[in-house]
């Protein structure tokens, strides 16, 4: 019952993709992927590691959203099945722990990592690809060993793998990665001098790799890097390495807190009684938990949502069943004289909740509320205490309650997203309006806002002779969707982002690295007194703002991010020769 509500729980996910379209951050990352050789200056690298996806699937929105759903959870699979091997339970050690008992215990635990999507942003970006290079590197430190065997092997070059893939989608989490992994294999006794070199090199090779593919030089990518850190300090969005140097603290209300601290020790109550003599309550947890597990079916097929408050923090819930776990663990453990607890699974308990910290980092949110999107590694570092404390024969009986309760938060998070999508005013079930986005035959169901703004955005601006691939420079400061519907070349940058102290500053070093020619001929979509919008004047310096010099030769209402707000004008300039 417990993994059937997991698979039709992934299955829901996934065809959720072809539902929705954010014309902010979607946008940017889609631009970014499509044609990231347009852009000479970046910090993360993310488009140009799924730009070979997105060529291969023709741009195809909603299948890239699927393989990226897909991929996250069997690596998640992958690693909650290598946690259950290696710290400790005698149900999950060798050769038991490909059982299928075991593969449906680490398909359960790895529901948690759809909380990833807590904002129902399915589009790969440089947040997933940090999210997987954890996952990659997570997977390699329970592999890895001191004496280099071909399983110790494969974990090393994980470590090396994952390490490049996190500098690959945001060099703080790399950062991060490079203190979380060592300090993972001293805990463990597996730091290995020569592993830790060919993890090194993994990387090193991977990353001139990488450079060479983008920039046909190491050093015009380092270049490309540094003129990525100098733009960013620019904009003063508190993203730069001075800012990140901080601790940020989980801000719930007191009430909050006591209710997650009580929910975690009625948790491990449920869980500590299925090893009770008495049959009755063994048989009242089961019945318990299989209401839970047809609560949350209810929620994938009915829609149905519980009445709460949401909360920036809602992916902190999972620490509810992470603290249930490690409350379980002490009171098994009280009165021992010794604990059963190998080193591994110490490290799995230690370090493992650092890796939502490190997936953040680097972001000007809060880390908390950032690193939820990983929070299946506090689920996992709460069960590497517990797990060496459980037989074989109670194994799997124990986790039950943990496995309901973490899976059951894990879809009330997504049906939430699902619910109250990112930046769209609708939920998804009532999208019903299909609009061709991305690549050739790829549709999308969107709210009709959103599908009359692209057909009018087409029509006016072919009937003006704008072409698909004709350079457009967006300063709406939101809306990078603009140019990605016309099919426009966006240049400067991907999303010319505006809000920020220093956004006119950043467009004006961007829009200076692009060619002259180029700039001349753009099209501009404008949107006069939004919240985020980019003055025109700054074009002044490039000898563009002149008198005469566009023609306003459409204007579009932009689709309103919530339902109150009010609807915004935007209009399409075109160049005047």
């Amino acid at each position: 019952m417990v993994t059937l509500v997991t698979f039709v729980a992934l299955a829901w996910l996934l065809a959720s993709c072809y539902r929705g379209f954010d014309i902010t951050d979607e946008s940017y990352y889609l631009i970014w992927m499509a044609d990231p050789w347009r852009y000479p200056v970046s910090v993360t690298q993310f488009g140009f590691v799924y730009h070979p996806l997105y060529l291969l699937i023709g741009g195809d929105i909603a299948i890239l959203r699927q393989i990226n759903v897909l991929g996250t959870f069997l690596l998640a699979w992958a690693l909650c099945l290598l946690t259950l091997r290696c710290c400790g339970a005698s149900s999950m050690d060798r050769p038991h722990w490909r059982s299928p008992t075991s593969l449906a215990i680490a398909a359960v635990l790895a529901t948690s990592s759809l909380i990833a999507f807590r904002l129902m942003l399915l589009t790969p970006s440089y947040n997933s690809l940090c999210f997987q290079a954890l996952m990659v590197a997570g997977c390699g430190l329970l592999l890895a060993e001191q004496r280099l065997d071909r399983i110790s092997l494969v974990g090393w070059v994980l470590i090396g793998l994952g390490g490049w893939l996190g500098f690959m989608g945001k060099p703080t989490t790399a950062m991060a990665m490079a203190l979380w992994s060592p300090l993972f294999l001293l805990i463990s006794g597996r730091l290995s001098w020569r592993g830790a070199g060919l993890a090194a090199l993994v990387a090193a090779v991977m990353l001139v790799i990488s450079a060479m593919y983008i920039d046909s030089s190491v050093e015009t990518f380092y270049c490309r890097m540094r003129a990525g850190i100098y733009t960013g300090e620019l904009l003063e969005s508190g993203h730069t390495l001075r800012d990140s140097l901080r601790i940020d603290v989980l801000p719930l209300p007191s009430l909050r807190l006591m209710a997650l601290l009580l929910g975690a020790l009625a948790i491990s109550i449920a869980a500590g009684l299925t090893l009770a003599r008495y049959q009755w309550l063994r048989f009242a947890i089961l019945s318990g938990t299989v209401a839970v597990s047809v609560m949350a079916l209810t929620m994938i097929v009915g829609n149905w949502l519980p009445q709460f408050k949401s909360t920036p923090f809602l992916g902190t819930l999972i620490l509810m069943v992470s603290v249930g776990a490690v409350l379980l663990a002490l009171a098994l453990g009280f009165g021992r004289s010794s604990w059963p607890v190998p080193r591994r699974a110490l490290a799995v308990a230690l370090c493992f909740p650092l890796a939502p910290h490190a997936l953040a980092f680097g972001t000007n949110n809060n880390y908390w509320e950032a690193g939820s999107q990983a929070a299946i590694f506090w689920l996992l570092g709460g069960l590497g205490l517990l797990l060496p404390f459980l037989s074989r024969e109670h194994a799997a009986r124990v986790m039950l309650p943990l496995l309901v309760v973490g899976q059951a938060i894990a879809i009330l998070i997504v049906q939430w997203a699902f619910t109250h999508p990112y930046r769209q005013p609708q939920p998804l079930w009532r999208l019903n309006t299909p609009v061709a986005v991305g690549g050739a035959g790829g549709t999308l169901w969107v709210h009709a806002e959103l599908a009359e703004y692209t057909q009018e955005l087409r029509r006016q601006a072919a009937d003006a002779g704008f072409i698909p691939g004709m350079p457009m420079i967006d300063l709406t400061g939101e809306s990078p969707g603009g140019p990605y519907l016309l099919g426009a070349a966006a240049i400067g940058q991907p999303w010319m982002v505006g809000g920020y102290p220093g956004s006119r500053a950043m467009a004006k070093d961007m829009l200076g690295r692009v060619p002259a020619s180029e700039l001349k001929r753009a099209w501009l979509l404008v949107e006069p007194g939004g919240s985020r919008q980019m003055p025109v004047e700054l074009l002044a310096d490039f000898g563009l703002f002149r008198a005469g010099g566009y023609q306003e030769v459409g204007r579009v209402l932009a689709p309103r991010f919530t339902a109150t707000e009010p609807l915004r004008p935007q209009f399409i300039l075109r160049p005047v020769p």
